[in-house]
């Protein structure tokens, strides 16, 4: 387990669905996965970890501007944090066409990292914006 403040200060931090990584001033990169701070490498030597961040922040704008249903997927899912998030994905993945399900999953857990309080609305939307990303992904959507 890696500590950030170990690294010299963050110089960025990009945020995944179910993952995040931050650059640091002494060049390393720590990803969570939802189980802590691991270090995932260093930044190439012809690059400064500025510029490292700057072009994985620029590789995500790009893939989120060409795929306007992962955007909208990936603009629902964020505003659950990491835990959260890893736990609704895993959920969706297994069920993805029963949000039923996936509600009942996740509200009825004695896991409190998994618990959700959420109406079933929500839960839907999900599901709806996860299988549009999926057909995206697979060439599926014009």
């Amino acid at each position: 387990m890696a500590k950030l403040s170990a690294h010299g200060y963050e110089v960025g931090r990009i945020e995944y669905p179910s993952w995040a990584k931050t650059y640091h001033s002494d060049g390393t990169v720590l990803i969570n996965r939802g189980d802590g701070w691991k270090v995932h490498g260093k930044v190439k030597a012809n690059f400064t970890p500025t510029q490292a961040y700057e072009h994985g922040k620029s590789v995500q704008s790009a893939r989120l501007a060409d795929n306007p249903m992962y955007a909208q997927w990936y603009k629902l899912i964020m505003g659950y944090g990491l835990v959260k998030r890893q736990y609704i994905i895993m959920t969706i993945e297994t069920m993805p066409e029963d949000p039923d399900g996936v509600w009942c999953e996740l509200t009825d857990t004695y896991d409190y990292r998994a618990k959700m309080n959420w109406e079933i609305e929500e839960v839907i939307e999900l599901c709806r914006a996860y299988n549009l990303a999926v057909e995206e992904a697979n060439g599926k959507l014009n």
